[in-house]
């Protein structure tokens, strides 16, 4: 009995060295200011992300330790976005590329590159995680394809997007702008009429966007539709 006793003293030294040493291993470096912050849906996982450290630390709420060593990234990373139904954590980087990082498995399993020729200002995701976006200070969103790794559709405006946010369903798009006072509101037109789409091929040149209409102009104009709009009214009834 005191031999069994003398084994679980020495199995709890072990455990309790080791985490110890995994607890001062883990922890972001002094230097290094987190740029991100992620709670898991069950709040058993905090997840940081530190921008020179490069690091990916996931901690337990109930120890406050970290539950696994650090995991390093290729590049520092500027913001986080966390899908809580998929525990997928989507990573903007300051190479401009972006990187899925699944918390359960520890690891990247998805990453965009090619895309923006400026810092990524700010990223989003849709409801049920199958919609990436990316705004850019080179004054453009590009909207990614997550299962199939590819860029669907790229918008182009006038001022650099530097936040935006994608409604659950994915339907509407708020952006805030530089230089730029208010809120943008855009609609998915797939979800009102048919969009006709090649998808052999990534979009090879932005849709530039047209200022949106204040409110008060459209109710001035009794509701009518813009020019743009009435011409590709026009183009979908020759079709």
């Amino acid at each position: 009995k005191e031999e069994d006793d003398d084994d679980e003293e020495t199995k709890y030294a072990k455990q309790k060295r080791r985490h110890l040493k995994l607890t001062k291993l883990a922890r972001h470096d002094t230097n290094s200011s987190i740029t991100g912050v992620a709670v898991d849906a069950l709040n058993n996982t905090l997840i940081t992300i530190g921008s020179t450290d490069s690091k990916i630390i996931c901690w337990d709420f109930t120890s406050h330790g970290p539950k696994r060593m650090p995991f390093q990234l290729a590049a520092s990373p500027t913001k986080l976005q966390y899908i809580r139904d998929s525990n997928l954590c989507a990573i903007a980087l300051d190479d401009r590329s972006v990187v899925l990082f699944d918390v359960v498995s520890y690891a990247i399993v998805r990453r965009f590159t090619n895309g923006h020729t400026g810092r990524i200002t700010d990223i989003a995701l849709d409801g049920d995680g199958r919609r990436l976006y990316t705004a850019s200070l080179d004054k453009t969103i590009r909207i990614w394809d997550v299962p199939t790794n590819s860029c669907v559709d790229w918008l182009a405006f006038d001022h650099a997007p530097m936040s935006m946010s994608v409604s659950p369903t994915g339907e509407f798009l708020a952006t805030a702008h530089e230089n730029t006072i208010g809120i943008n509101l855009w609609a998915d037109k797939s979800f009102f009429r048919t969009v006709y789409l090649d998808g052999s091929s990534p979009p090879k040149k932005p849709i530039k966007m047209d200022d949106p209409v204040p409110v008060a102009e459209v109710l001035m104009s009794g509701g009518k539709e813009s020019s743009r709009e009435e011409e590709e009214k026009e183009e979908s009834e020759k079709r």
